[in-house]
């Protein structure tokens, strides 16, 4: 474990706009891999702040940018009320996400800590769909996404998408129906992308985020949140190795072992393997 510490910083957007993001960086680190964490639509608020410093503590400066700058800038809102973060959502456009993604990456890839390593990204909810729009936007060696829903909108993105891609679902998420899934799934075999992709069975919308609403349904005998820090540390350092090469196709032994050594990680802080989880599908 790192100390962390985190801060406000601005950055600079091509189309003339200022946009506020949350870094937190390992203090004791002399260079680090990048980590872009994108919001839900409730904002960059204690929650995702809590993220990057717990990705910090892992070795990893975190990112999280606001991405309702244009329109509402410092927004945050309470996870009772989904209206104002939709309203605002709907106010993003794909041409402005673009922009926002290439300036955090110009930005890693000028900071001394982190110019000389990779970058990933990781996201929840509307942050899920962000990670793989930024994974289609930029160079990434891996991306992550946790319960993003309406991502087969973007399958026409797909040629662009060279990051190890691991997705994330709820079996009991009434919001992201299966077949959505499965579309979403089975576009990526066909394009043979490398992806991984897990649903945790009894486990509702959000069931990430310390501060939802009680009645998300999460998986029985749940650690909460912080242990799966440690997991996505595990996918992310493996899946954007120099071995593996940037958007290299791995070998099938090669996907085999870390399948292997990420399920380990999983089940070590998952009691043994007693939240019900399975393998969804494995891409190349």
């Amino acid at each position: 474990m790192h100390p962390a510490k985190g801060q406000w910083i601005n950055l600079s957007v091509s189309d003339g706009t200022s946009m506020r993001a949350f870094v937190a960086r390992p203090r004791d680190a002399a260079t680090a891999p990048g980590l872009l964490v994108l919001q839900e639509i409730f904002g960059v608020n204690g929650h995702i702040r809590e993220i990057c410093e717990r990705f910090a503590m892992e070795g990893f400066t975190a990112m999280a940018p606001e991405l309702f700058h244009r329109t509402a800038p410092g927004f945050i809102t309470s996870y009772d009320d989904y209206a104002p973060g939709r309203e605002e959502a709907a106010k993003m456009t794909l041409p402005g996400l673009e922009d926002d993604f290439l300036a955090v990456g110009d930005w890693f890839a000028a900071d001394a800590q982190t110019a000389s390593r990779k970058l990933g990204s990781i996201g929840f909810c509307m942050g899920g769909r962000m990670s793989f729009l930024a994974a289609t936007t930029l160079p990434l060696a891996c991306s992550a996404s946790f319960y993003g829903g309406n991502m087969p909108q973007h399958l026409d993105r797909l040629d662009r998408l060279n990051s190890h891609l691991l997705l994330v679902w709820g079996g009991q998420d009434a919001s992201i129906p299966s077949d959505q899934r499965k579309t979403l799934e089975d576009a990526l075999l066909d394009a043979k992308k490398s992806y991984l992709s897990v649903c945790f069975e009894n486990a509702g919308h959000g069931f990430f985020a310390t501060s939802a609403a009680a009645s998300t349904p999460r998986p029985p005998i749940w650690p909460g949140p912080w242990p799966w820090i440690s997991c996505g540390s595990t996918w992310i350092r493996m899946r954007g190795s120099r071995a593996g090469g940037m958007g290299s196709q791995l070998s099938a032994v090669g996907h085999q072992l870390i399948w292997r050594r990420l399920r380990r990680a999983m089940s070590k802080v998952a009691a043994s393997g007693r939240i019900p989880m399975k393998l969804i599908a494995q891409g190349s």
